[in-house]
């Protein structure tokens, strides 16, 4: 039951946005938190990352949604766990280098999560003897959190939008990447089948 639940969501963006509108439909407290706390759409409540140790320490769910920065790899560490009293469960929807995957397995191990949702990790792939892979609290995805079916229809439909507008005026106009945050690239690993 996710009523009355408070959900904290790392990164007010497209994706955590709409995580936290249809987390309000289930009665859920929608905290967001991004760099400056500025406000976000869907959420009741958002905060800057310097301000957010409230909103983690009552955490019920703690969602990551950020994209990878400097400022945001490894920031989900042993510092973080320490301050989550309600021993959340923990949803990594971003990007693997995010988190220390050693902590990570640590905060699991003492509870102060719950349990962990992982749609990336760091490693990607993990080792097949991975600690992660034992863990009945811990659910691993494929990296695949993003498909759904209309998933191509939609990619094509906001390029041709981008691409129209760029043509007439030279202006990306949705889902316009900041190139000033420096987001860091992350290869692609191939694991043998």
């Amino acid at each position: 039951m996710l009523q009355g639940k408070q959900v904290v969501i790392y990164g007010t963006g497209h994706i955590g946005g709409r995580i936290a509108e249809i987390l309000t439909v289930f009665h859920a407290k929608t905290i967001g938190i991004n760099s400056s706390g500025h406000e976000a759409k869907g959420f009741q409540q958002v905060v800057s990352m310097a301000d957010s140790q409230p909103a983690i320490e009552n955490a019920d769910i703690l969602v990551n949604a950020l994209p990878l920065t400097p400022q945001t790899k490894h920031l989900f560490n042993a510092d973080l766990f320490k301050q989550l009293k309600h021993h959340p469960l923990f949803i990594n929807i971003g990007r693997g280098p995010s988190v220390n995957t050693s902590d990570l397995v640590q905060a699991l191990d003492t509870k102060q999560l719950s349990g962990a949702a992982l749609d990336v990790t760091d490693p990607e792939p993990l080792p097949k003897d991975h600690a992660l892979w034992q863990k009945a609290n811990v659910l691993i995805t494929p990296h695949i959190s993003g498909i759904h079916a209309e998933y191509l229809a939609e990619s094509l439909a906001i390029f041709n939008h981008n691409m129209t507008e760029f043509v007439q005026n030279g202006q990306v106009v949705q889902n316009q990447v900041d190139y000033k945050k420096k987001v860091i690239s992350i290869k692609k690993r191939v694991s043998s089948c």
